[in-house]
């Protein structure tokens, strides 16, 4: 392929740190360094301000033997999109209310016109699996293009609870050979009905979140506009990390009940000997969280005792997995205040109630085995999360598909239905609407299908008979179709989840369960099945209980 340029993909997790790490000076600069960039109002209201553009420079390129003009702008970057010449832009992030669609408006003054200029194409992105590497090579130049307008919010996202938004200014414009640049562009940004009313509920920023939020535009208002995620835990940050050098740091990465026996602590090098277990104590986020203790009561920690806690995955605020790390960290101390426990609560055995049969389990399935940088050169540095940026699973060109399998435990047979979702989004953009058509197998049953147009994410989500499951190895495939008219399709798939009904049967003599629907106050009756241990105990999460 002539005039391909190409870039090998290293192994290893490189998650969004790599890129904020790399690329922090390129949104920290102060507004005054801007591209003469000034700003008229900036209220809770409104946000306008004006950026002057620089006369443009051109030169020439030759692509497969033919030249074309490359334009550049001081301060703007050229952005490619397949189906479009390659054209200068400029991006930015501001801070947006958490709800509402804000009004854009914008006034862009004309200056120089030019008549014999012969666009670059923009370059397409190909993914060499068996290489692993990224090429990049000249696209056709589609002979009827739409350029987006002066100024437009092309993207929104979420980071810490805040609503992000991509403001991006094109400095010119085509219309039919002509190439028509502008010298000012003045935009105004009404934001919907007032969010002050929130200001007074909004969480303090932390160190990390003021340092990399105070360089954008509109923080000194925006700031103020977290939205309320009860998903989101925060830290206590008036507490700190135990001074004292015994104090044992329990990482967990997946949900569930962990035990720490008194073989545990003293391999730890804890003098457990003296140790009292109603002293202890465990903390997370600051947090003091109640476990259980298994002792005689009288004082002394010995051999066969330990505790109980329920531990949880580190989760991200706005997705599946942490950016950073999946492990949560608990810290486990002893003191001479008496720790918290896990409150008791009675439960009857009696009643005439018919055994539920089932109950509804979710199973998520998700690989990151390509991270996605962005749709275009300038989101390439961007700091903050933009849409898109993810690690994915799998990209796939039109007429390919993918297939895993999906591991079911105890499926119930006979059941309700059952329902799969799945995240995709676009990768290419092309005059064809829709440009992506999509489809959802599962042991070579079609579950469903979905069409979509550019850079669209879908969370696709589709019911199935309960009876296309099968126990253990599911098959399930995507397939992605080339009959949309489209020149090129690629698109990129997330992960996919299951939602099942299973049996009541215990793995590993543990079974996490929720209460059958519809259940009445009047109770449930469980039988569980595949527990080969005598001893067994209950515990309800919600409130943390134990039965």
């Amino acid at each position: 392929m002539q005039n391909a340029y190409h870039i090998k993909l290293k192994p290893g997790r490189c998650r969004a740190t790599d890129i904020l790490l790399r690329t922090l000076a390129f949104l920290l600069l102060p507004i005054s360094s801007m591209a003469q960039l000034i700003v008229h109002e900036n209220s809770a209201r409104v946000l306008r301000f004006s950026i002057a553009i620089p006369a443009p420079h051109f030169s020439q390129q030759e692509v497969n033997g033919e030249y074309y003009d490359v334009v550049a702008v001081p301060g703007f970057t050229v952005q490619h999109h397949p189906g479009l010449p390659a054209l200068p832009r400029k991006s930015f992030t501001i801070l947006l209310p958490p709800t509402g669609i804000p009004e854009l408006s914008f006034v862009a003054k004309p200056a120089a016109v030019f008549h014999d200029k012969r666009l670059s194409p923009s370059f397409i992105t190909t993914i060499d699996r068996e290489a692993d590497s990224v090429s990049y090579a000249p696209g056709t130049p589609s002979a009827f293009f739409e350029l987006p307008p002066a100024v437009r919010l092309a993207d929104t996202a979420w980071w810490h609870g805040f609503r992000l938004g991509r403001v991006e200014i094109l400095p010119c414009n085509v219309s039919g050979m002509a190439l028509e640049f502008y010298s000012e562009v003045q935009v105004t940004l009404r934001y919907p009905d007032s969010p002050q009313s929130i200001m007074s509920t909004t969480a303090p920023l932390d160190t990390f979140e003021q340092k990399t939020l105070a360089p954008l535009l509109n923080f000194n208002v925006g700031k103020h506009w977290r939205a309320n995620n009860p998903a989101m835990k925060k830290a206590n940050v008036n507490w700190e990390i135990p001074a004292d050098p015994t104090a044992l740091k329990l990482e967990t990465k997946s949900d569930g009940l962990f035990y720490v026996s008194f073989d545990d602590l003293a391999a730890a090098g804890w003098n457990v000997h003296v140790i009292d277990p109603a002293t202890l104590q465990l903390f997370h986020l600051g947090e003091e969280v109640a476990l259980q203790t298994y002792d005689d009561g009288d004082s002394l920690f010995e051999t066969g005792e330990g505790l109980v806690f329920f531990g949880e995955r580190k989760r991200a605020p706005d997705a599946f997995f942490d950016d950073y790390t999946d492990a949560n960290v608990y810290w486990l101390v002893h003191s001479k205040t008496r720790g918290l426990r896990m409150p008791e609560r009675r439960v009857a055995t009696s009643g005439n109630h018919a055994p539920a049969s089932y109950f509804l389990e979710t199973r998520h399935f998700e690989e990151d085995e390509l991270y996605y940088h962005g749709d275009n050169d300038a989101q390439l540095f961007a700091t903050l999360a933009i849409p898109g940026e993810n690690w994915v699973w799998k990209m796939l060109f039109g007429e390919e598909s993918f297939k895993t399998d999906l591991l079911l435990l105890n499926v119930a047979a006979e059941a309700p239905a059952c329902t799969l979702r799945a995240r995709v989004r676009g990768v290419t953009v092309t005059p064809s609407n829709p440009d992506h058509h999509t489809q959802f197998w599962l042991n070579g049953n079609f579950v469903g299908e979905v069409f979509f147009d550019d850079n669209e994410e879908v969370i696709f989500e589709a019911a199935f008979p309960s009876s296309f499951l099968r126990e253990g190895k599911n098959a399930f495939e995507l397939r992605e179709l080339a009959d949309t008219g489209a020149p090129y399709d690629q698109i990129y798939f997330d992960w996919v989840e299951i939602r099942y009904w299973r049996q009541y049967v215990a793995s590993d003599n543990f079974l996490a369960f929720r209460a059958p629907p519809n259940l009445s106050t009047a109770g449930a009756y469980y039988q569980i099945t595949n527990l080969h241990n005598s001893e067994i105990e209950l515990f309800d999460r919600k409130p943390l209980q134990r039965l």
